[in-house]
């Protein structure tokens, strides 16, 4: 298995350079973000979880960062989007991979319920609002197929508002010191 390199940038030390970089996206866009803002145990339909979140974004999301995912991974992050999910309750999760090309099909995906039980991915966006009204919709269930989704982004397409953003990070070197930019 290859180790994650932690990596400095914004005055935070990030576990891995991925999770520096879509900050990196963050600060783009002009999206407030804070890293690691603190721990909580998610009443899930599996009973309590520790939980410390990636991100807590502005857009009133929490930010997973996701390079990989086996099963057992994907079956603790679903109880997780489903105990802290609720559509009007609860907030939502995305889940970030991979940064995608300005060119890709492939978008991070938001995590939403209305109900214990039935998790949708939608295309993350920064807008507030139950995004199943106007947003596609996939049925998330616990299968490879899925985590490959989660970490590679489904074929949402990118948005308009998100080109600068990916670019930065896609270009963002930690590398012999440098800081992100």
């Amino acid at each position: 298995m290859i180790q994650a390199i932690e990596t400095d940038y914004a005055g935070y030390r990030f576990r891995s350079r991925l999770e520096a970089r879509w900050a990196v996206f963050f600060d783009t866009i002009g999206l407030d973000w804070r890293y690691e803002p603190e721990g909580f145990r998610v009443d899930t339909p599996t009973g309590k979880i520790k939980y410390l979140p990636d991100f807590w974004l502005g857009s009133g999301h929490w930010g997973e960062v996701k390079g990989y995912l086996d099963l057992a991974s994907l079956n603790r992050l679903y109880s997780l989007a489903v105990g802290m999910s609720n559509c009007g309750k609860g907030c939502d999760m995305v889940v970030f991979g991979d940064v995608p090309r300005a060119n890709s099909s492939l978008w991070p995906a938001q995590l939403h319920t209305h109900s214990i039980g039935q998790l949708w991915a939608v295309p993350w966006d920064i807008a507030v609002g139950c995004p199943l009204r106007t947003r596609p919709r996939v049925a998330v269930t616990v299968d490879e197929a899925t985590a490959g989704h989660l970490t590679d982004g489904f074929p949402f397409g990118v948005p308009d508002w998100a080109y600068e953003g990916l670019s930065a990070a896609r270009r963002a070197r930690f590398e012999w010191g440098e800081h992100g930019r």
